[in-house]
């Protein structure tokens, strides 16, 4: 008796190509074998709307070859999801818990912030003008400027701690981390070791402070990797009263590797 097993299926590569958004605008795949050991291509980078990449290269003045594909970190680093969601909890216990040395940026830019015990120096929004990358800086006696941080001031303080991992602190950080079938996994870190994780990854972070309810400010977090087309999108929630001892006990809750593509129907499912 003859049993007849199904051929595996194989995809073209023009198939895998179009499922991963890889077009070509000059030249096609065979033609990429053209390339190799020639170093009197021109290389050229475009970025269109921090959500594709093209690669060109010319020669003489004319184009070649160009590849575009998207901004996605699972196809720039060739890991998938579960991988990537797999390693950054371990990524993140490897950090660093150092302070990091504070950035002063162009004083020319700073504003005084109405109640005037600090200047803003105003950065980039995200989604909403409340979440944002806005510093606070204060001048010292030396007549030098610092990071502003003072219990009675919350938003600023908050702002400048979740953001620039260049406050001393001793706050721990329970990370809650909502995986890809809505499966769960949870560390206890230093606060300053999230941070300079992502720091060192090359996110920009946006802070913002959606509510405060007796002492219990929850706020939110974005860390965006515009290089990577990735964003981790964290809402925490901490107790106001722990400011002025800079310790205790943050409780957050971690979606992360969210792709830029997909960050406005993130949000109104968090309804954000």
């Amino acid at each position: 008796m003859e049993i007849t097993l199904p051929m595996k299926w194989e995809r073209s590569i023009s198939r895998k190509l179009n499922e991963d958004g890889i077009f070509f605008r000059s030249g096609s795949f065979e033609s990429l074998k053209l390339l190799q050991n020639d170093t009197t291509y021109q290389i050229g980078l475009e970025i269109l709307n921090n959500k594709r990449y093209t690669i060109s290269w010319s020669k003489d003045g004319k184009e070649k070859f160009a590849v575009n594909f998207p901004i996605e970190y699972d196809l720039l680093a060739g890991t998938s999801m579960t991988e990537n969601e797999r390693r950054v909890l371990e990524d993140v216990r490897r950090s660093s818990t150092e302070t990091r040395q504070a950035m002063i940026d162009d004083e020319k830019q700073f504003e005084k912030v109405p109640h005037g015990k600090c200047y803003i120096l105003k950065g980039e929004y995200f989604y909403n003008k409340q979440l944002n990358t806005n510093r606070y800086y204060v001048k010292s006696k030396k007549d030098a400027f610092k990071l502003f941080y003072h219990r009675d001031y919350v938003l600023e303080s908050l702002s400048n701690l979740m953001t620039t991992a260049a406050i001393d602190n001793d706050y721990d950080i329970q990370i809650r981390l909502v995986k890809y079938g809505f499966v769960q996994d949870t560390i206890c870190v230093k606060l300053n070791q999230w941070l300079n994780y992502c720091i060192d990854q090359g996110c920009m972070p946006y802070f913002g402070i959606i509510a405060i309810d007796k002492d219990i400010a929850d706020c939110e977090i974005i860390m965006k990797n515009v290089l990577m087309g990735y964003i981790h999108v964290m809402r925490l929630n901490l107790n106001i009263g722990t400011l002025e001892e800079r310790k205790g006990l943050i409780k957050a809750r971690l979606n992360s590797f969210v792709p830029t593509t997909r960050v406005r129907y993130l949000f109104d499912e968090l309804k954000i």
